[in-house]
């Protein structure tokens, strides 16, 4: 038989709140749309005993500081991980199509996503080679 230790950790306010800045990368070879969180946010970890049966509940509220000093550096240690970090959303890979029986390549290039009247807009170069 096993006891262990249970518990609910809640974000708040939830959901945590961020901005997310979005950028055209062609660093891979091929024009990608990345993802960068800017800024996260401050929220704290609620941490509350979710014990089932009287020896889990029992070890639960007599852990119940530590899983609270658990839950105050979440939200620091959350933070540090996701302030910065670039991630792709997706790829605009080359496209290649016919044209009146050549083979005409597109490839984006030195591009960057722009407003443009509210709405996301993409300026690139457009490379096409035969």
């Amino acid at each position: 038989m096993s006891i262990g230790i249970s518990y609910t950790a809640t974000p708040e306010p939830s959901p945590v709140q961020g901005r997310i800045r979005l950028n055209l990368s062609s660093d891979s070879g091929h024009a990608c749309v990345q993802a960068v969180v800017e800024h996260v946010a401050p929220f704290v970890v609620q941490v509350q005993p979710t014990g089932s049966g009287i020896g889990e509940e029992i070890l639960s509220v007599i852990a119940q500081p530590l899983a609270q000093a658990i839950g105050a550096v979440l939200p620091e240690a959350g933070t540090g991980l996701l302030a910065g970090h670039t991630f792709s959303l997706f790829n605009l890979p080359p496209t290649t199509q016919n044209v009146a029986g050549e083979t005409v390549t597109a490839t984006f290039t030195g591009g960057s996503l722009e407003n443009h009247d509210g709405s996301l807009m993409v300026r690139a170069a457009l490379d096409i080679s035969a």
